[in-house]
């Protein structure tokens, strides 16, 4: 019997293609258009002292910073891997 895939270990990966537009993809594309428009109003309203309370600019700053990355990743995360088949080349 001749290998199929000759140099290729048997316990090899095979080829995997994600089909359409993954959903983790589109998480993140949305939640970070959706956290890039609530920073753009946050500093648009920056006039008002109350906004943060008494955080210092430098806290406030970095909140602002830190925050979106994070909520971003943690809906890509959790959302769903898409329908991924797996093709053997």
């Amino acid at each position: 019997m001749t290998d199929p895939t000759p140099g290729v270990p048997d316990h090899a990966a095979p080829a995997t293609e994600t089909l359409g537009w993954s959903p983790k993809m589109i998480v993140a594309t949305v939640m970070t258009t959706l956290l890039g428009i609530v920073v753009a109003i946050l500093n648009a309203l920056q006039a008002d002292p109350d906004l943060f309370g008494d955080l210092p600019t430098e806290l406030q700053s970095l909140l602002l910073v830190v925050i979106p990355p994070i909520l971003t990743g943690i809906a890509t995360y959790t959302a769903s891997p898409g329908t991924v088949t797996t093709r053997r080349s």
